[in-house]
């Protein structure tokens, strides 16, 4: 279980990071949406704009998942 939940914390940002670049659209207005060129330019913007902690933002939400999907595994298995 805690295995789990530190994986979910290791890999936050490189979700943040997907999520960011899956969610461009040109036809959303300037100011709402965030264009990088790859992913190693979303890594550095984010982190220099939101710092090295806003990588992990959402984080709540991934260990949240973890402990519903760990709950329902062990449920079942049960």
């Amino acid at each position: 279980m805690s295995s789990a939940y530190s994986l979910a914390g290791l890999g936050s940002p490189l979700f943040l990071v997907k999520a960011r670049i899956q969610a461009y659209s040109p036809a959303f207005p300037v100011g709402a949406q965030h264009y990088y060129k790859n992913s190693l330019d979303a890594l550095t913007t984010i982190m220099k704009s939101d710092g090295v902690l806003g990588l992990w933002r959402g984080v709540n939400a991934a260990f949240l998942r973890t402990a519903m999907v760990s709950f329902l595994s062990c449920q079942h298995s049960a």
